[in-house]
């Protein structure tokens, strides 16, 4: 298994705990972000690609791709070490990043006692569209209370949920619903009655 790069042997890196990769993706978590294709940021363990080949005492004939890493073509192993998991719009091959200043991610982080937290590169591009096709929804026609549609547009995307239950203080009336679609403080959302014929 080529583990270039790493100044510390994997067995150390068996030893580090839940907190400890929580504490270094809080760490780090900001600075990770900040590179070009960098989506979102995890705990987990290291993935190994499917295809690769189970580390031998020999090492002959090892297979190690360089292909992208997916969550679909990797998996974790019984010797897989706890990792910080970065996912990545695009994969880029590190020879290219090579050429382009501060874009390639270190292949790990370092705790303040000094400890490496190894980083799993993960490509996870951003899947805007859904084959799934909404039915028509049948809005009420003259109240809105339980179960009807409430909808927000925020930067583009529309956002939708319903309302679960209505609830007063005695002098106003609220209609409960999802955070997501809530959003803000003051926030306008929308719902929509049918119009009679």
């Amino acid at each position: 298994m080529n583990l270039s790069g790493f100044q510390t042997r994997p067995a150390e890196f068996s030893h580090l705990s839940l907190r400890d990769l929580l504490a270094a993706r809080d760490q780090y978590h900001v600075f990770l972000m900040q590179h070009p294709n960098v989506v979102a940021t995890a705990v987990g363990r290291y993935r190994i690609r499917k295809r690769d080949s189970w580390p031998s005492k020999s090492g002959k004939g090892s297979v190690h791709g360089s292909y992208p890493r997916t969550l679909e073509n990797s998996e974790v192993r019984d010797y897989s070490w706890p990792a910080l998991l970065v996912f990545v719009e695009t994969w880029v091959e590190r020879t290219l990043l090579a050429k382009q200043d501060d874009a390639a991610l270190p292949k790990c982080l370092y705790l303040p006692d000094g400890r490496q937290v190894p980083i799993c590169v993960v490509e996870a591009p951003k899947e805007r569209l859904t084959d799934i096709e909404a039915r028509d929804i049948r809005y009420p026609v003259n109240n809105i209370g339980g179960g009807s549609a409430i909808l927000a547009r925020v930067q583009g995307q529309d956002y939708a949920a319903t309302v679960a239950c209505l609830v007063s203080d005695g002098h106003k009336v609220y209609g409960l619903t999802n955070r997501h679609v809530a959003g803000e403080e003051g926030e306008v959302v929308y719902s929509r009655s049918n119009e009679l014929a």
